[in-house]
């Protein structure tokens, strides 16, 4: 099947892969542009998916997803480099469909091919949906998973991304910008714990948005699984804090000057 690269421009046509089969909770559908949306509508929706993604436009701009705006609001509510970061340079899917035993709402994985491997060798999650191995690190999240119920041990799961499924993606996009080199030797040489570095980013972002559900919550997992206390954590390691976010927001603005760059470039 082939498509049109810049119709405007007179581009050349160019082979379009066959689009990855992906699972029923995969982020796929929030991955599409408005301009994907009209270019993968069946020609019976054309009409409604050429509205929806003129809406769209109105809301993010044609070449945004819409996972693309929630993060970009979710860091307007809390300043989060990490998250966006580890957002812009690796893949997070929707989690696989899996059994109600598994209780796992998202995992990064920390070297190519991880979650490929996690997920084939699981008795629990579906084959369904494999990430590919590709030149980027990837995550999944569980999106629709609301709150935990302990009577049944079970997390109770709903259509869409839940704030807790917000959540869940910030975290592990987190997790995806930690594996920088100079950051993992940060945490190394300071003897700061990965996952614990993030919980407690979960525990201060939910304080200051006034989520205090949510920072009880982080609290009182770092409590019962690592024996920290989030406020007395940061307070310690604050300069630790400091030197990977001045990482993370470093590493942003050399992007943003590639990106502007190429587009000099493009437009002489």
């Amino acid at each position: 099947m082939y498509g049109i690269r810049s119709l405007a421009g007179g581009g050349p046509p160019i082979p379009r892969p066959r689009p990855e089969e992906r699972a029923k909770d995969s982020l796929a559908s929030y991955k599409l542009t408005p301009r994907e949306q009209r270019f993968f509508s069946r020609q019976d929706a054309e009409t409604q998916a050429l509205i929806d993604s003129l809406l769209a436009e109105q809301q993010r701009g044609a070449e945004e997803t819409e996972l693309d705006m929630i993060i970009r609001q979710q860091n307007e509510r809390f300043p989060d480099p990490l998250a966006v970061l580890g957002y812009k340079t690796g893949d997070i899917y929707g989690k696989p469909v899996g059994t109600p035993r598994t209780n796992l709402l998202g995992r990064t994985e920390t070297r190519l091919g991880g979650l490929r491997e996690n997920i084939e060798k699981s008795k629990f999650l579906s084959q369904q949906f494999v990430p590919p191995s590709d030149d980027r690190l990837a995550a999944y999240v569980q999106t629709g998973a609301k709150k935990f119920d302990e009577s049944s041990g079970f997390y109770r799961n709903i259509e869409g991304i839940t704030p807790e499924g917000m959540d869940t993606i910030l975290h592990e996009a987190r997790h995806i910008a930690l594996q920088n080199p100079l950051m993992q030797k940060l945490l190394k040489e300071n003897k700061v714990d990965e996952e614990i570095f993030v919980r407690v980013l979960d525990y201060l972002r939910a304080k200051e948005i006034g989520d205090e559900e949510n920072a009880e919550a982080a609290e009182k997992h770092l409590r019962e699984m690592y024996g920290r206390n989030p406020r007395t954590f940061y307070k310690r390691k604050k300069p630790v804090f400091d030197e990977i976010l001045k990482v993370a927001r470093q590493s942003l603005d050399y992007m943003e000057h590639l990106r502007e760059q190429s587009e000099d470039n493009s437009g002489e």
